[in-house]
């Protein structure tokens, strides 16, 4: 084991270091400094030149709106792809077997066993994209870890891809309650990769379920009646729907939440730094950006209760992760 790899393997996984408290739109929003292993100042360099990179790709389309990601004069398509590993892992996107060497950008070989190159692990090590997609998990096992579970501690995940954000939550909780986990998608050979990688953890967790569910349709109704569970994370489908989808999606699931009981879950926001990258030169597919204001009216046609909503933000402004807190029966 090299010196670096003994170091990061003893460095905690994240730091959360709160900001400051704005109320906006009827919502409390908390701004906070997320730090992780590649903050530290072994991968300085690298970082400083990769965005150094990235920066100037951002910096030409924002200049260019009128130049879309199909467009043969679009250089930073053109430059973002010259990576053999770039051009294999994108044929992925959007989905779990595209997110999973983000979220853990030491594995070594992509879904298809193709090693993973130099330059490509650093685009999963230092991106804006790559940071902000961490981070958000981030900060949902921050929220793991406050969360006080009254009653049976239950864990759902909805379209859970690669199931890692939840693994690592878990990881973080190694003093707290065991949760009963149920891990849904409506891919199954998506379900069977979460399950090889939960095979590949060391958890506590009290029982683990992999269930296919369509969340848009009545099989999460009735898995909600039969679960009631405590902990509901939503981190990559709320941002693909349409605001009526998403309304609906959350007034059902607010509804089959324990008392007591959280929901999680994420938006891309519009200041996201490398958004034109994202959009156009990267080209990934689907996602709908959305202002603190937009999610609120969604949340509000949900008849959600604001006052049980708090958005949180770190300072890579890449994504909004809004946290749902069920008041507790009396």
């Amino acid at each position: 084991m090299t010196k670096k790899a003994k170091s990061d393997a003893t460095r905690p996984m994240f730091a959360v270091v709160p900001d400051r408290v704005k109320t906006i739109h009827g919502v409390q929003v908390n701004y906070l400094t997320i730090k992780e292993k590649y903050d530290h100042r072994d991968y300085a360099v690298e970082r400083a030149l990769f965005r150094t990179f990235t920066d100037a790709l951002q910096n030409y389309l924002k200049k260019h709106p009128d130049i879309q990601f199909s467009s043969k004069r679009n250089i930073a398509r053109t430059l973002t792809y010259l990576p053999t590993g770039v051009k294999t892992w994108a044929q992925y996107m959007p989905g779990a077997f595209a997110t999973h060497p983000v979220h853990s950008p030491e594995v070594k070989t992509l879904a298809n066993d193709q090693k993973i190159d130099f330059i490509t692990r650093r685009l999963f090590r230092h991106s804006v994209d790559a940071v902000g997609l961490r981070n958000r998990a981030h900060i949902l096992a921050w929220l793991a870890q406050q969360h006080a579970v009254t009653g049976r501690p239950v864990w759902l995940s909805i379209a859970t891809g690669s199931g890692q954000h939840v693994y690592d939550a878990l990881r973080s909780l190694e003093n707290h309650e065991k949760y009963d986990l149920i891990m849904s998608d409506t891919d199954s050979a998506v379900l069977t990769f979460a399950r090889k990688l939960y095979e590949a953890q060391d958890l506590r967790v009290n029982s683990i379920m992999f269930e296919r569910i369509d969340a848009l349709s009545d099989q999460l109704d009735s898995r909600l009646r039969r679960t009631r569970p405590t902990v509901v994370d939503v981190m990559g489908l709320f941002e693909y729907l349409g605001a009526q989808e998403a309304a609906h999606l959350l007034a059902r699931l607010y509804a089959g939440l324990a008392h007591g009981g959280m929901i999680v879950f994420t938006n891309m926001s519009p200041d996201h730094p490398h958004l034109d990258l994202h959009q156009r030169g990267l080209g990934w597919p689907g996602v709908k950006p959305r202002t603190i204001k937009a999610v609120v009216d969604i949340i509000s046609d949900a008849k959600i209760p604001l006052e049980q909503v708090t958005v949180f933000k770190s300072q890579d402004k890449v994504y909004g992760v809004y946290a749902i807190r069920k008041a507790a029966s009396t």
